[in-house]
This record gives C-alpha cells, structure tokens and sequence, in this order.
C-alpha cells in the first residue's frame, strides 16, 4: 500500500493496521487480530521518540490485553477454564507491560492508570483471585475519584467492581458501603 512506501517510522501504517485489527477482534477472529496487533507495535518499536513511542506502544500492548481479555471470556462461556486461565494471565502479562510503560511517561497518579488497572483487576476476579483484584479496583478507583466528576459511571464501574471482590473475600461491610454509592449514582444519573 501507499502507507508502506518510503523509509523511517510509520505511525500512519501502523494506525491503519490497528483499525484493522479492530475489526478483527470485533469478529472474534482472535488469531488475525493478534497478529495484526503484533505488527503494530513493531511498527511504533521503530519511532525514535521514547516518550511516543511509548505512550503509543502502551496503547498498542493494551490493544492485546483486551484480544486476550475476549478470548479469555469467551473461553469461559465454552468451558475451557483451563484455555481461558492462560488467556487471562496473558492479558494479565500485557496490562502489567502498559502499567509500567504509562507509569514511566505520565506518573503514578496519572488518570490514563486507571484503565489498565480496572481491566487487570477484572482479569483477576475472572481468575478468582479476589486478594489480587483488591488493590487493582483501589487505585483504579482512587484515580476516578480525584479526576472524574464524582456522578461519572465509570466511578459507579470500579465501585461494583471492588464490591464484587470484596464480597468473595467475607468484607460485607465496606462491599455493602460501596454497592449502595455504585446504586446511587446510578439511580442518579439513568434514572
């Protein structure tokens, strides 16, 4: 194609092949998704701005970590528990790489966190690793507290999240105080 003439980097081409592979993992065409995917971040591997470079390879790894994310889920509706552990500790293994790469370009507390966070924390509730999930859901929650507005849905998200794990772990108090701010902001905001 057009985009693949010349030399040097290629941010454009490898946008393209992210939209395609999109469409893949849409499809649940999960192999062709993946291999596009791939070729992204080897595509943004070559950019010569750290900083973009890794912003966007960070995006491209997250991009992964939802493929394996739906791989893992529909797995599990098929019963392949075994199939869908690895699937989620493969998401598990992307979303620690996106952590790393954003905590080193935006900081700690940085709100673009708080995704990656919340997705790690739902694979490992999936994985019935409650303890695990636990810290995930408060630092993701943390960061939705101090940077969205306090009626956000994804606040009401992370709430029920926590609640969730919490309740597999016998804390009913905290997990009953969280359910009820989750249900209140719903009611608030939907209706």
């Amino acid at each position: 194609t057009i985009l693949e003439r010349g030399s040097g980097p290629k941010p454009d081409l490898a946008q393209a092949i992210n939209n395609l592979a999109s469409v893949y993992l849409n499809q649940e065409l999960f192999p062709e998704a993946e291999t596009l995917f791939q070729r992204v971040l080897t595509l943004y591997d070559k950019l010569p701005d750290r900083k973009q470079r890794n912003i966007l390879r960070g995006n491209g790894t997250n991009n992964l970590a939802v493929l394996y994310g739906n791989q893992a889920n529909t797995l599990a509706e098929n019963g392949q528990a075994a199939e869908a552990g690895a699937a989620y500790d493969r998401m598990i293994g992307m979303l620690d790489a996106v952590i790393s790469l954003w905590t080193k370009e935006f900081g700690a507390g940085n709100i673009n966190l708080s995704s990656p966070l919340q997705s790690r924390g739902e694979a490992y509730a999936r994985k019935n690793q409650p303890a695990k999930a636990e810290p995930d859901f408060r630092e993701a929650l943390k960061l939705r507290e101090r940077f969205l507005a306090p009626k956000h849905p994804a606040i009401a998200s992370t709430k029920n999240s926590l609640a969730n794990v919490l309740l597999a772990q016998g804390k009913y108090p905290e997990a009953e105080q969280l359910l009820l701010a989750a249900l209140q902001v719903r009611t608030e905001t939907l209706g």
